[in-house]
């Protein structure tokens, strides 16, 4: 019989043993020639495809934490 647990979202934190879990670790993407350096990046570009490339590759070449309160900027 399955065990059930209910999980406090307000205290899951990606660090440690996690830390790959998170939007924010780096890792290379190229999606459409862009690089991005890690999925955060590329979920911001996400925000612009088919309407402002420029923005798309600006996010690309950041940090995740950089790119994430830029993107909120501009929207």
């Amino acid at each position: 019989m399955p065990i059930e647990r209910k999980i406090n979202w307000d205290n899951v934190e990606f660090k440690g043993d996690r830390r790959f879990l998170s939007n924010m670790y780096p890792c290379k993407i190229v999606i459409d020639s862009i690089e991005y350096p890690s999925t955060e990046n590329y979920y911001m570009a996400m925000k612009f495809k088919g309407s402002d490339y420029e923005k798309m590759e600006q996010l690309s070449k950041c940090s995740p934490l950089e790119s994430k309160k830029t993107a909120h900027k501009w929207k």
